[in-house]
């Protein structure tokens, strides 16, 4: 096109005539001579090589240490003064950055460019007669996060979840931002403080820096793009509905066939514990006893694989005998009243803060860490957990 323009400029229609011919034989021949050569390799280079994700234990952890670190870093601005105060101050603007991307699993940019006036606006979600159908939890839910709607790709109006301790930190680094530097007119919630700068830091530039600090399994899968496709290949576990997907897919700024083709990749575990169902059935010739069932209805080797079991697959009959003992002596009791103690003790296991149960060695480590549990067996802890959700969440705003 750049030939085509400078010979029109020129009057050199032999020239164009030259230039729109091979652009014809481009046309003609890009499909058969490049594309697809370029799509197999494509192909090939991904083909028994599968993208690798972060771990749910390094995101865990990398949890754990940004929270850990908030709470070090705001107690430093209270007393701190001159180059320590600036420092600890850059830092809490980085780890709350951080944060606040991670829970979200936004694109690193988006949370970057946060407003103030986006943060000023955010509000709870209100609980009203319309409301009725919603459980304790997610009535609950709604007292816990708060909603700041950001501008996200395309100029697409993206919301956050904010958790108070979150919304806390935020105000403390905004009220103390003059102290450490940052230019009065600066509108980002997550400034520069270097140069006179009017910009905001680069949250990829800060989760690389604290995902090598925290001594992750693989700090180099802790990325934006990658925890964006963890949460859409962990959501296929949750045989969500279309309505969830695409409340999921909106909530992370794309649309549903975005979300399943680009986002959610193929789970190994999924294809090895559902496909391998069908393909039995198919094997043995007892495919037609499932017409009109689900995956999960098949059974095969006389075992039912439809149905549920809370104990990880990994124990053996021996345990699972342990646990049909504990179950006829629990019935012979009385019930006894969890103490406050025992329940602040239960409250730390992370996995009910995700809205998920904790497995059984969760369980067994918060119980070598509490004596005041070692009368409760793992699944009385676990059934306690499961009945009580609503208000172990209402504790967590308090702590969170």
């Amino acid at each position: 096109m750049i030939v085509k323009a400078n010979a029109l400029e020129a009057g050199d229609m032999a020239k164009v005539s030259t230039a729109e011919n091979f652009h014809k034989l481009c046309e003609l021949k890009w499909s058969i001579e490049i594309s697809s050569h370029a799509l197999r390799t494509l192909y090939q280079a991904k083909r028994n090589n599968p993208e690798k994700l972060p771990q749910h234990e390094d995101v865990v952890r990398m949890s754990e240490y940004l929270n850990k670190n908030v709470s070090e870093l705001t107690e430093k601005l209270s007393y701190e003064s001159g180059n320590e105060f600036k420092t600890a101050w850059k830092q809490l603007n980085e780890i709350t950055l951080c944060q606040v991307m991670i829970f979200n699993r936004r694109r690193q940019g988006e949370v970057s460019r946060m407003k103030v006036e986006d943060f000023e606006k955010k509000h709870l979600t209100t609980v009203d007669d319309m409301c009725n159908s919603l459980t304790e939890i997610e009535k609950n839910l709604c007292k816990i996060f708060e909603v700041a709607e950001i501008v996200g790709k395309k100029g697409r109006t993206v919301p956050i979840l904010l958790t108070s301790r979150m919304i806390d930190t935020l105000n403390n680094l905004i009220s103390k931002r003059l102290e450490a530097g940052v230019m009065p007119f600066n509108n980002y919630p997550f400034p520069c403080t270097h140069y006179s700068s009017m910009g905001h830091i680069r949250a990829s530039d800060s989760i690389r820096k604290h995902a090598e600090v925290a001594e992750l399994k693989d700090p180099l899968q802790m990325r934006s793009t990658k925890l964006r496709k963890q949460v859409a290949t962990s959501s296929q576990l949750l045989a969500l509905k279309e309505n969830e997907i695409e409340l999921l897919a909106t909530f992370m700024g794309h649309d549903v066939r975005v979300h399943k083709e680009y986002y959610q990749l193929p789970d190994n575990v999924l294809r090895v514990t559902k496909l391998a169902r069908l393909f039995t059935a198919m094997e043995n010739g007892t495919i037609h006893q499932y017409k009109g069932k689900t995956l999960d209805d098949i059974s095969f080797d006389g075992v039912d694989m439809s149905e549920e079991e809370d104990v990880d697959m990994s124990e053996d009959d021996e345990q699972l005998d342990v646990y049909k003992e504990e179950e006829i002596v629990k019935s012979n009791k009385e019930k006894r009243k969890w103490s406050d103690e025992a329940i602040m003790a239960v409250s730390s296991l992370k996995g009910i803060l995700h809205l998920r149960l904790p497995g059984k060695k969760e369980i067994m480590e918060v119980k070598q860490r509490f004596p005041c549990l070692n009368d409760r067996t793992w699944r009385n802890i676990k059934d306690y957990l499961r009945n009580n959700r609503a208000k172990i969440l209402v504790n967590f705003q308090e702590n969170f």
